[in-house]
């Protein structure tokens, strides 16, 4: 069992009873502690967020932590301690996220803890901020077992510049299947290198495709280099009755830590509008363009109503 296991061995005590023909009781016993290897174990997790609400980094703004601690050996460990010197509110959750909340970390058993950190002058500089978290427990001799988790934690983050421009084909007329021409600018405002670039949008007909800005050619976005993608929608009914086309796009980068990074942005493309012109004419196929014989119409007062 692991009350076993946490001891160490496995003590037990066989006996023998027999009778001879005399009728004589004969006893015999014998003890055995088997020893049972123990493997003390801990992990932790940290993983970081960056709370930024507009692009740019700024003293003060915050950084919120998690912090998962799983016992990874085949003891019981107690007297768990967390510690960060760089966290402040560092704080475990009431429930364990796998456990009986015995407040004993039982094999399999996984911690969660949070806490947050206030960014400074100096770590915008830096363009990121790194630090570490040690976990200590004691296994069921009283001997200590840790573990650590470190977290890169990307500040500044990235710029997303989506805009879109309609592409009427030059009959005057805006017709379903013409397009919107669609250029995403991504930009690496950090001081580190960024990977695994993914630019979508939230219209699965538009597909953004790299087109250029990696100067070097190594598939990584490197501090001030600004990657342009392009994309195409054809516009629908629906659209041209709107008016306008608004969708969003966004960007998931990948830091040196593995920290994942975004940004989006929104945009608005007019697709329809109308001006009031000085000429009237008979619009027979009723495209909205006068064509050979549709001709003009003298002595027509023209009146708007809002």
């Amino acid at each position: 069992t692991q009350d076993d296991i946490d001891l160490g061995h496995k003590d037990n005590t066989a006996a023998v009873k027999v009778q001879t023909p005399e009728n004589t009781v004969i006893t015999a016993s014998d003890e055995h502690s088997e020893p049972l290897p123990q493997n003390a174990g801990i992990k932790l997790i940290k993983e970081g967020q960056f709370q930024d609400t507009d692009g740019i980094a700024e003293e003060g703004e915050m950084i919120d932590y998690t912090f998962t601690v799983t016992n990874t050996g085949n003891v019981t460990l107690d007297s768990v301690m967390l510690t960060d010197n760089m966290v402040t509110g560092l704080t475990q959750d009431v429930d364990d996220v796998v456990g009986n909340n015995d407040s004993l970390l039982e094999v399999g058993e996984v911690w969660g803890y949070t806490g947050s950190y206030t960014i400074t002058q100096a770590d915008i500089n830096a363009g990121q901020k790194e630090n570490t978290a040690t976990v200590t427990a004691d296994d069921p001799f009283d001997t200590e077992v840790s573990g650590e988790g470190d977290a890169t934690v990307i500040l500044r983050g990235i710029i997303l510049e989506k805009t879109g421009e309609y592409q009427e084909d030059g009959d005057g007329a805006v017709e379903g299947g013409e397009t919107i021409s669609y250029t995403f600018n991504v930009t690496n405002t950090t001081k580190v290198s960024l990977v695994n670039v993914e630019v979508t949008d939230d219209d699965p007909l538009i597909n953004p495709i790299f087109d250029s800005g990696d100067t070097n050619m190594d598939d990584i976005l490197d501090p001030g280099e600004t990657w342009v993608y392009t994309g195409s929608y054809a516009i629908t009914q629906e659209d041209i009755d709107a008016g306008e086309k608004e969708n969003t796009a966004t960007v998931t980068v990948e830091g040196p830590g593995g920290d994942t990074v975004s940004a989006s942005d929104s945009h608005i493309t007019v697709i329809l509008s109308a001006d009031i012109g000085d000429f009237v004419w008979f619009d027979f196929n009723g495209n909205g363009v006068q064509e050979f014989g549709e001709s003009g119409v003298e002595g027509v007062t023209v009146e708007l109503f809002s």
